[in-house]
């Protein structure tokens, strides 16, 4: 998580599932005036997770504005 803040600049924190070391529940957030690039940066963050570790199975992604 550490990663994500440092390379794109978003808060990251784990939100649900703590009690099962297999499944991590993760969320991403960021703010920006701009939510065309708020969106750009969050989906970088997912693919970024895809690259870096390939064997992790990301099983929904949501992306939503406030």
């Amino acid at each position: 998580l550490g990663r994500s803040r440092n390379n794109f600049n978003v808060a990251c924190a784990e939100v649900d599932r703590q009690d099962n070391a297999g499944v991590a529940v993760l969320s991403f957030v960021t703010v920006s005036p701009d939510k065309v690039l708020a969106r750009k940066i969050l989906e970088r963050v997912e693919d970024w997770i895809y690259e870096r570790w390939p064997d992790v199975e990301i099983i929904g992604a949501d992306i939503s504005e406030i």
